[in-house]
């Protein structure tokens, strides 16, 4: 194999292992924030699985757009979720 290959597919391998990295923590910062919502709201099977994948969205554009602290990404996603439950807050103004 030429250099120029072996250099290309290192460069693969670690992009790869980078994006199963993020994959992983996204996926504890939603399971984190699931399990969170779930003990101040009881969730039907349903609404449960439509809330995964809402806030799986959600969380993967706030990472896309470079958040990458758990804590954070894990009190946006709650936020996002009461918001989607309760709608948004009578006391938010939208300014």
């Amino acid at each position: 194999m030429a250099v120029h290959q072996m250099e290309l597919l290192c460069c693969v391998a670690v992009i790869l292992h980078n994006f199963e990295m993020m994959e992983a923590f996204l996926t504890e910062v939603i399971d984190r924030v699931l399990h969170t919502f779930g003990m101040m709201r009881n969730l039907s099977e349903d609404a449960l699985r439509d809330a995964r994948e809402s806030l799986a969205s959600y969380i993967e554009t706030l990472s896309s757009a470079g958040e990458t602290d758990p804590q954070r990404l894990a009190v946006c996603g709650l936020t996002y979720l009461r918001n989607r439950h309760d709608g948004p807050s009578a006391k938010f103004t939208g300014c």
